[in-house]
């Protein structure tokens, strides 16, 4: 994903059961400012507590739902 819209990593989140990374790339039009850093691009996986699989989530340009 990250090399198809020539993305760069600009924000990572880790947690036990969570992995969300914000991508800022050129081809995307789409944007939020965080901080100082422009972001057209999030994929968060998540690992649910109760039946341990895993969820993918992908939101342009960020994830605006609880994932």
């Amino acid at each position: 994903m990250r090399q198809a819209f020539h993305a760069k990593e600009a924000e990572r989140y880790t947690d036990s059961g969570t992995l969300s990374i914000s991508y800022s790339s050129d081809i995307l039009h789409e944007s939020v400012m965080s901080g100082n850093r422009t972001i057209h691009l999030q994929a968060a996986l998540h690992r649910d507590s109760v039946n341990k699989s895993w969820r993918l989530t992908l939101g342009t340009p960020v994830i605006t739902t609880e994932y």
